[in-house]
């Protein structure tokens, strides 16, 4: 997850994808001790309030719970996405350690034994793209081709959900000319006209007319807004727009910033002033977007996936 543009080792069209179990499964109920349950309600706390602050309290109330009954699928699962959060939104931190990547490791390990244990298509994206970037950091191009195959055999489970995670996660490791880039920009167009069950106009992405498709059970419950994701539409055109700006395409991403404005919740969104921001310097964030963090090249500006709210654009209320 680390803020550069090394490049992908492995190619989606090269990938043999194959769906595990119904996408509309989710971890199955079993006894979980109280300490799982209160470690569980403190992560939703703290993400929702955006507590980054609070991530080591989180992770020594899960871990404590998870060594209580390693068995806990769930609290396995919330300790690898505690630990994603963490590098997500990394820039928070006024100095950012080499130690960050230990996330990297830490995440994958407890998502793989969360997935292991039952497998679940929102915990096997996450950790695709944990096993893609430990790849990274080793040149290990197996483990990155195995990060990748995970990452599109989420997405064949459960598109409405995953779809967006290779652009997500692409849209701050690469080049806007590398094909695996343009392919997690395609996908962003296939999961808004997966998730309102149309093809739309590009040129004219008008979210409008889609308004009364929201709904709140089944598979596409996942593409509104929702308790754990409260702005989850305002920040998925902040970052599809973010992506096209890079990509060059001021005049499409200028459109698909403003459908953010036509959603109910958009009064409350904390962050609709980073969004009014970008529309006013659309054109300026072309090269702001693609220049090198340390501003060797020009004025750095981080697309929405690297920045200090990449989470909770979405889940802070």
């Amino acid at each position: 997850m680390a803020r550069d543009n090394t490049q992908v080792r492995g190619n989606f069209s090269n990938q043999q994808v194959q769906s595990p179990k119904d996408p509309s499964e989710t971890i199955p109920p079993r006894p979980r001790t109280e300490a799982a349950i209160q470690a569980n309600n403190f992560f939703w706390f703290a993400f929702n309030n955006g507590r980054y602050d609070l991530i080591d309290q989180v992770l020594k109330a899960l871990v404590g719970a998870y060594l209580n009954d390693p068995g806990d699928a769930l609290t396995a699962g919330f300790i690898g996405t505690t630990h994603l959060w963490r590098l997500s939104e990394q820039s928070r931190l006024a100095e950012i350690p080499a130690t960050i990547t230990d996330s990297i490791v830490l995440g994958r390990k407890y998502l793989k034994r969360s997935v292991d244990l039952y497998p679940n298509a929102i915990l096997l994206g996450q950790l695709g793209a944990l096993t893609m970037a430990e790849g990274q950091i080793d040149a290990n191009d197996v483990l990155s081709k195995d990060g990748l195959s995970k990452l599109m055999r989420s997405v064949k489970d459960w598109p409405e959900f995953n779809l967006f995670t290779p652009g997500y996660l692409f849209s701050r490791m690469l080049p806007p000319e590398d094909e695996n880039y343009q392919r997690g920009l395609e996908m962003w167009w296939e999961d808004y006209e997966i998730c309102v069950g149309e093809k739309v106009d590009r040129s004219n992405p008008d979210f409008t007319p889609f308004l009364s498709r929201e709904v709140h059970t089944g598979r596409k419950r996942v593409c509104w807004n929702n308790e754990k994701a409260p702005h989850n539409l305002e920040g998925w055109f902040m970052n599809m727009g973010d992506m096209l700006v890079k990509a060059g395409d001021w005049n499409t991403a200028k459109k698909i910033y403003a459908n953010a404005r036509v959603i109910p919740s958009y009064s409350t969104w904390k962050f609709k002033g980073e969004l009014e921001e970008r529309i006013n310097d659309v054109q300026l964030n072309i090269n702001r977007f693609n220049a090198a963090p340390d501003g060797s090249n020009g004025e750095y500006k981080p697309v929405m996936s690297a920045s200090p709210y990449a989470c909770a654009v979405c889940h802070q209320k």
